[in-house]
């Protein structure tokens, strides 16, 4: 599953799509912003490369390559693409409570 998906701010190719879990690449454009909005889900942003201003819940911090970032569920925030082209993996809508998601590999 591939999908790609070009918006104002950069691209978004999103690389797995499950009921329980979403995995996505970002690739943000210099001195360009994310929407600010109030996260759906809790997600995980791990920079590859580049670096990016992150406003949380109004306050402004700076990530660079090799930071992971945390965003809970209900937090307002915005990504700023700042040096470079910033590079981020987003994983998302992970849900796994008392489930075992290795059903959808072939036992051997």
């Amino acid at each position: 599953m591939r999908k790609i998906i070009k918006t104002k701010w950069g691209l978004e190719i999103i690389f797995a799509q499950e009921d329980w879990f979403t995995g996505s690449f970002l690739e943000i454009g210099l001195n360009k912003k994310t929407p600010y909005r109030k996260a759906p889900f809790t997600c995980v942003y791990h920079i590859l490369n580049g670096s990016v201003r992150v406003l949380l819940n109004g306050k402004l911090y700076e990530f660079s390559e090799g930071k992971t970032l945390l965003i809970r569920e209900g937090t307002k925030y915005q990504l700023i693409g700042i040096k470079g082209v910033p590079r981020l993996i987003k994983i998302a809508k992970v849900r796994v409570e008392n489930e075992d998601y290795s059903r959808a590999g072939k036992h051997i």
